[in-house]
């Protein structure tokens, strides 16, 4: 014959510290918690595989998605003028996670403030031996990381330049692909970049 014992507290047998029990179930697997002043409650949420309890008593999910998230190519030859920082055209896709990758440049969205990994890259033609080039990022229309190649080789006629930035950007801020040539035009090709917002940074 099953019997219950009610009551609203419990505690040791020396009497040292009641604890108050909650009045009704929590969620199934879930964990009893205190809140340090010996009143005990269930944590709230919903226990998985995929989270864990935080120090508030709260279940939240592990780890997180690196969105935004964006990949942007040139499928076509591009002419850089000489002597001019010429932002590089991306006219396709691979993917952008928030669709905020337009007319050349990624807007970061409201919210999305924080640190993000972006990398880019171009394959320079018909350069030679008194031309330097470089290609970096503009950020709000301003230089900020670049990579540069002096004298190119040449024998090879050509470079393939790539970078990558870690930048600690703002809501509304753009980010945009540019490239430069010293003293002829010269042609792109396979221009490229991508990013990632990074987390727990």
């Amino acid at each position: 014959m099953a019997s219950t014992i009610r009551t609203d507290k419990i505690g040791p047998a020396d009497g040292s510290a009641d604890f108050t029990l909650p009045t009704a179930d929590g969620s199934a697997k879930s964990a009893l918690i205190t809140n340090g002043s010996k009143v005990l409650s269930f944590a709230t949420g919903t226990p998985s595989a995929s989270n864990f309890l935080r120090g508030d008593g709260t279940w939240a999910s592990a780890g997180g998605d690196n969105t935004p998230s964006w990949s942007a190519y040139n499928a076509s030859t591009q002419s850089i003028s000489a002597n001019t920082e010429t932002v590089v055209t991306l006219g396709s896709e691979n993917w952008d996670t928030d669709s905020a990758f337009a007319s050349n440049k990624f807007t970061v969205p409201a919210g999305e403030g924080g640190k993000y990994s972006i990398s880019y890259g171009a394959k320079f033609n018909n350069i030679n031996a008194s031309n330097n080039v470089y290609m970096g990022l503009l950020i709000n229309g301003t230089k900020n990381d670049y990579t540069v190649i002096g004298s190119a080789d040449p024998d090879a006629n050509h470079h393939y330049l790539t970078g990558n930035a870690i930048l600690n950007l703002s809501a509304a801020d753009y980010v945009e692909f540019m490239a430069y040539i010293y003293t002829n035009t010269d042609d792109i090709q396979y221009a490229h970049m991508s990013g990632f917002k990074l987390i727990g940074v």
